[in-house]
């Protein structure tokens, strides 16, 4: 009884890092008007840890471990954020439009790249990869965080009724919160590496029944009341339920699961800090055209960018790979 207690408990553990993690992109590089406290990270990580394991349990169903069984666990995080913890995606009523803008950002910047791929070069002790891929991603953080927060004032405006703030960060002010995020991300990152799951990890039933229940109460009590037709459009998570379980590698292959696991040094976290330096000076290069209105053109732009990836990605993911057509064209023995 106290070992399956422990194991449960490591396992809620691991979720929620990984969940504080994916917020680090989808919340807190996507607007930083809610701020770093240790408050709405209690809130959102709650709510995200049920996203994230949902998105766990699916993968590690399936021998499967490529970028596009990744990404399908992405596309499905994406709809349990925009679709179950808020009802943002039915907002263009039931064309599939606004899920697709979310798997961009939420399926492969969140999950795909901060929770996956950062940990993956962790493991590998790619550090000159980390680094690049780090700094990659502050150029466009940068770009996007001077570009939105100066464009979409309503949002800001929305965010400073609950308890936030609408202010344009100046550049050092915006250094300081891209550090503070970073260390964040360094900290999920080693709860979640210290709590990983070992090879061959399912989620339990327990854990099953509680993710289960935990989705529907979230469903009936944020989304249903506001859309009562949500559930027809809920028919996506299916879909890509159903996609993930047709993923499959080569016989004996790993789960993405069974793939991560392993211990990773603390210095093999540290090219990580080169995100918010990049992002910063990306920042503070722009901050003079703040004020200009090729900044509204830039907020756009970026919000194409990213739905063109996820969209992209998305369907790359679900059409078979050449293996797959190799296999389901080869003979069957007996």
């Amino acid at each position: 009884m106290l070992e399956r207690f422990i194991t449960g408990a490591r396992t809620l553990t691991w979720l929620l890092a990984a969940a504080v993690a994916a917020c680090m992109a989808s919340e807190r590089l996507y607007w930083y008007w809610g701020g770093i406290g240790p408050d709405s990270f209690g809130v959102l990580g709650s709510f995200y840890a049920v996203a994230t394991a949902v998105a766990f349990a699916a993968l590690a169903t399936i021998r499967s471990s490529g970028w596009r069984t990744v990404v399908l666990g992405g596309a499905l995080f994406a709809l349990i954020v925009e679709g179950i913890i808020t009802p943002v995606m039915y907002e263009d009523g039931p064309l599939p439009v606004l899920f697709l803008m979310f798997v961009g950002w939420h399926g492969v910047l969140a999950f795909g790249v901060f929770v996956v791929w950062f940990r993956r070069l962790a493991l590998d002790r790619r550090r000159l990869a980390l680094t690049a891929s780090a700094a990659t991603v502050g150029v466009g953080w940068g770009v996007w965080a001077l570009a939105s927060s100066v464009t979409d004032r309503e949002t800001a405006e929305e965010m400073a009724l609950d308890g936030g703030s609408s202010e344009v960060l100046d550049p050092a002010a915006f250094l300081e919160y891209g550090l503070w995020v970073a260390l964040t991300l360094v900290l999920a990152h080693l709860v979640m590496d210290r709590c990983w799951p070992a090879v061959g990890w399912r989620m339990s039933r327990a854990g099953l029944v509680t993710t289960g229940l935990a989705t529907t109460f979230l469903a009936l009590t944020m989304v249903v009341p506001a859309v009562f037709w949500a559930p027809l459009k809920l028919a996506a998570i299916g879909w890509v339920l159903w996609k993930i379980a047709r993923r499959h590698d080569a016989v004996g292959g790993s789960t993405v699961v069974d793939a991560l696991a392993g211990r990773i040094r603390v210095r093999d976290l540290v090219p990580l800090a080169i995100m918010p330096l990049t992002a910063a000076a990306t920042y503070n290069a722009l901050w003079p055209l703040r004020d200009h209105d090729s900044m509204e053109a830039v907020f756009w732009s970026a919000i194409c960018a990213q739905v063109l990836v996820g969209v992209v990605a998305l369907a790359r993911s679900v059409r078979p790979s050449a293996d797959d057509r190799h296999r389901h064209a080869e003979p069957v023995t007996v």
